[in-house]
């Protein structure tokens, strides 16, 4: 349960970091637009502490699940399911492709655009 919250929370904080810059474009391609895009630009000077607290959250999260050998129990003694754990490395995976998407776009999108 544990390990569910930090992956949300990295997700959550990887959706902020991106909201700048990832997110328009991709909503662009998509064929999403108006007036309200370019208010999410910004959001572009909050990048950094979204980004750090969003590391943190998916640092603290992969910790939970790759860091221990034990099984995935609950104080309970209610024990996750491997679909659930599934599930929470795929969450902790996304959210940090989406971070690091989203810090390095600023290098990587000069060089799409030049091509």
């Amino acid at each position: 349960m544990k390990s569910a919250l930090l992956a949300i929370g990295g997700l959550f904080g990887a959706a902020g970091a991106s909201a700048c810059c990832v997110m328009p474009l991709v909503l662009v391609v998509a064929g999403v637009g108006g007036p309200w895009l370019g208010s999410l630009t910004s959001l572009a000077p909050y990048q950094p502490y979204f980004a750090g607290a969003s590391l943190l959250f998916l640092g603290f999260g992969f910790l939970q699940v790759y860091g221990r050998k034990r099984k995935f129990c609950l104080e309970d003694g209610d024990c996750g399911t491997e679909k659930s754990q599934r599930f929470v490395k795929f969450i902790l995976w996304a959210g940090t492709g989406l971070v690091l998407l989203s810090l390095f776009v600023q290098q990587i999108l000069p060089l799409v655009i030049e091509s």
